[in-house]
């Protein structure tokens, strides 16, 4: 039985003294009535208690008259157990005044001896239909318990114990928050069209979803990041089911999409009032990600070491501000350095305390920044975690920042080199592009990108990296230089030459001819002639 919110099959409990209605009964259910579990059934009313304590039954199926009691105490028993008991009553006599008590006390129906199956599938189906939205119900209310302790609607122990006991949520077994996140910050997402990225989207919720039911339970999602509760017996099962989910994740979005999914998850609990610790360490740890590689499994045991609990983020602006470096601004690098060395000192005997929260914060802020150029920490180091490691447990807070200083530059080197090998054919192929095109008057950068299979933002700023200017400067200083071998070298008239470089109008030509090269069309061929 699912130990969280139920099994998805509807769990019966019959009980009837006529042995031949009995074993004729199971037996039907067990072969004609589909989403049912046949749980128990028993001649009597002391076994059929026992059993209703045991199992808590969907639906209860009873003869109105037993041996030792009416079928009566077993309703009040059902429902003591499990107020939302479908109740179907059997009986021999064909009594109103059974019939009308039955009834009353929250029977669904009432079949008389004889039993006509179709009567009863019918009223078996009525139950199953019940159940269903009892079901639902119930999700729904242990949904909306458990987002109140992660929203910290719910804080008391007490209150949250005590409401899970009324939710009849099982506490005796070992619990955890698992996050799976797609990683919408690499250069590969970033590049794809809205549509890819639509169906990227599409195939992480549908991939998501395929969780094992008896385990995990959706708790909440967003396009971007489904968050669950999972539960085992023991913590070996637990981080079992959590990294065997992960690994068939993987294999699913293998087959269909390039993109990746990090699953990350918090300390085991018994308690749901600790829920909320639990998703907090979770969400810590897919901030280390970029640092441990997407496409992880990742504990927060696993990171702890890194996290310094001795002290709080740096609630200084400008120590915050001083704090945000970018891969770009290597030039300002020694001088944010120095800034922040100085303040640092200033907080005296939590000075080093202060610097590892905010080099880790650097340190993760730049591992993702170079998510742009497909490039992941991983890639430059053969662990990063040791590297940061290194980092915080430096002697003193001028290692510290040196240590840091030699990270960041190791970083910067390896983009610089792999921006200039990777692009340089690509800007090769974009300006022969360019070249063949040149008499194309709308000629413009979103053609060049999307022949070159980029967009035109990213193409635009490693084409001016590469040419050292800017897509439009190029193409103009293109246009008149090959306009000016034209004017030199041929008797072509100034009209052909302006559409032959892209110009459709030949006064506006003469103009950007003029504003290039200081001369008219006709005074340049007249001095070069």
């Amino acid at each position: 039985m699912n130990l969280l919110w139920g099994e998805a099959m509807y769990s019966v409990i019959l009980c009837d003294d006529d042995e031949i209605i009995l074993e004729g009964l199971s037996e039907f259910i067990h072969q004609e009535i589909p989403d049912v579990w046949l749980a128990a059934s028993t001649s009597n009313g002391t076994a059929c208690k026992a059993s209703i304590r045991e199992i808590r039954p969907d639906i209860l199926i009873t003869d109105i008259r037993l041996p030792d009691c009416l079928g009566f105490d077993l309703i009040d028993c059902a429902y003591e157990v499990n107020e939302n008991t479908s109740i179907i009553i059997i009986s021999g006599y064909d009594d109103f005044k059974y019939a009308q008590k039955a009834l009353k006390s929250g029977a669904l129906g009432y079949i008389s001896k004889p039993i006509d199956l179709d009567e009863f599938t019918g009223i078996l189906d009525t139950a199953k239909e019940k159940c269903s939205q009892n079901k639902k119900n119930d999700l729904l209310n242990r949904r909306m318990f458990l987002s109140d302790i992660l929203d910290l609607k719910l804080t008391d122990a007490d209150e949250i114990n005590a409401k899970a006991h009324m939710l009849n949520l099982n506490q005796d077994i070992l619990h955890t928050i698992a996050i799976a996140e797609l990683d919408t910050d690499s250069f590969h997402f970033k590049q794809y069209g809205i549509h890819r990225q639509q169906q990227a989207f599409q195939d992480f919720s549908e991939t998501a979803e395929q969780y094992p039911a008896d385990s995990f339970f959706l708790l909440r999602h967003t396009m971007q990041q489904y968050v669950f509760l999972v539960h085992a017996h023991d913590r070996d099962t637990l981080e079992l089911k959590i990294r065997t989910y992960h690994c068939g994740v993987q294999a699913c979005l293998k087959e269909s999409s390039t993109v990746a999914v990090t699953i990350t998850y918090g300390r085991f609990i018994s308690s749901l009032a600790n829920l909320r610790q639990s998703y907090m360490e979770a969400l810590a740890a897919m901030d280390y990600k970029f640092l441990i590689g997407t496409s992880e499994c990742i504990a927060y045991k696993d990171i702890r070491a890194f996290v310094c609990p001795t002290v709080s983020e740096p609630q200084n602006p400008g120590l915050l501000q001083m704090a945000d470096i970018s891969i770009n601004s290597r030039e300002q690098l020694d001088g944010q350095l120095s800034k922040l060395y100085h303040e640092l000192i200033s907080f005296g005997p939590d000075s080093r305390s202060y610097a590892q929260v905010l080099l880790e914060q650097m340190t993760v802020s730049l591992s993702k920044e170079i998510q742009q150029y497909d490039i992941a920490l991983t890639d430059i180091f053969p662990s990063p975690m040791a590297e940061l490691e290194t980092m915080l447990k430096a002697g003193s807070l001028n290692q510290m920042l040196d240590k840091f200083r030699t990270f960041y530059e190791t970083v910067a080197d390896f983009i610089e080199h792999q921006q200039h090998n990777k692009y340089a054919k690509t800007i090769n192929n974009a300006i022969h592009y360019i070249q063949d095109n040149l008499s194309k008057p709308g000629l413009n950068v979103n053609d060049v990108a999307r022949h070159v299979y980029l967009s035109p933002g990213y193409f635009s700023l490693i084409f001016k990296r590469q040419t050292g200017e800017t897509f439009s400067d190029y193409l103009i200083h293109l246009r008149i230089n090959k306009a000016s071998e034209l004017i030199r070298q041929s008797t072509l008239r100034f009209f052909e030459i302006s559409t032959l470089v892209g110009y459709e109008n030949v006064s506006h030509f003469n103009v950007i001819f003029k504003k290039y090269t200081g001369f008219t069309p006709s005074q340049y061929r007249k001095q070069n002639t």
